[in-house]
């Protein structure tokens, strides 16, 4: 947020949220591993909108297990982005 504050701001929004998903990912990892290794299940079930990011499927594909991605989700999220398509689109 800082950064994002200052005057002397060089990053780009890309750049800030394509490192946020990269953090997302390490952590979606991380915690997926932990959750594997702790209960003994191999099948982990990512589903809604974030989890359609390629960044946070690359970072999960190679995991030991059967790892799942659901259909984007239809909460109010994909419904404000179609609007927003729509304005723009005529």
């Amino acid at each position: 947020m800082r950064l994002l504050a200052s005057e002397e701001n060089a990053v780009s929004n890309e750049e800030i949220a394509a490192e946020l998903f990269e953090k997302i990912s390490v952590l979606l990892r991380e915690l997926t591993e932990k959750a594997i290794a702790e209960t003994g299940l191999d099948t982990v079930v990512f589903c809604g909108g974030v989890s359609q990011s390629n960044i946070i499927r690359s970072a999960l594909a190679d995991l030991r297990g059967n790892i799942i991605f659901g259909e984007p989700s239809s909460d109010n999220a994909v419904g404000t982005a179609r609007l927003g398509a729509r304005m723009l689109n005529g």
